[in-house]
């Protein structure tokens, strides 16, 4: 309520302008994140949503889809496709988004950026060192925004030393569980490679801790940030 509704009009014409160039005809994007993430709309929109939403369209290959530039958003969003859209049949950048709408307001730096760079050098992305897909993206293979909101230290890093140490021990190369697995809840997890859950949350209780650490010790030599002891 105390945000002005000119401020509120911009990040609705920018969220418009993603599903005009999606070729979106179905909800509209600015009203799943009303629904699903209310508190995006109190953020920045060139500090932090624009920064997500770009960051997100590269991993996906779905730059082209991005709107131009801040300034060039339309005030009221046609009910008609218009001809010089971008429409693709096999992904949407609107419909991506607002398939987990709480992406828009995690913190880009700290969780989002990690989290890729964990799924690129797991095999589950092919990113460049700018974060732009550099092999095409199928319905198959797409890092969905809700892994993405996995808990990094919690749940992927623990799951990939595990994975490593006892279920591809000595094997030459590691073949990255399907997504969905590596981001269930852990009794799936368990399940689905035939492990007792008590040893994994044993394992887990024991490593998890280190995995953190190790990582937060990197940024505070690169940033100087707190290493925060759990």
């Amino acid at each position: 309520l105390s945000l002005s509704i000119s401020n509120l009009q911009e990040k609705v014409s920018y969220f418009d302008e993603i599903d005009r160039m999606s070729g979106n005809d179905g909800e509209r994007l600015a009203r799943r994140v009303a629904i699903g993430q209310p508190s995006t709309y109190s953020l920045s929109l060139t500090k932090n949503i624009i920064p997500t939403v770009t960051c997100l369209a590269n991993m996906w290959g779905l730059q082209d889809l991005l709107p131009s530039s801040a300034s060039s958003f339309p005030q009221k969003r046609s009910s008609v496709v218009e001809s010089e859209q971008i429409v693709r049949s096999d992904l949407s950048l609107a419909r991506l988004l607002g398939e987990y709408p709480p992406i828009l307001s995690t913190s880009l730096e700290w969780n989002i950026k990690p989290t890729i760079n964990f799924f690129n050098a797991t095999g589950h992305l092919s990113l460049d060192s700018e974060g732009n897909a550099i092999r095409s993206t199928s319905k198959e293979s797409l890092v969905r925004t809700r892994y993405l909101a996995s808990s990094l230290y919690n749940r992927l890093l623990p799951r990939w030393q595990f994975l490593k140490e006892y279920i591809f021990e000595g094997s030459e190369e590691l073949h990255p569980p399907p997504l969905y697995i590596l981001a269930a809840s852990d009794s799936k997890f368990c399940a689905y490679f035939g492990v007792e859950i008590t040893a994994y949350l044993a394992f887990k209780a024991e490593v998890a801790p280190t995995l953190k650490f190790s990582s937060q010790f990197v940024n505070w030599i690169k940033t100087g940030r707190p290493i925060e002891l759990i």
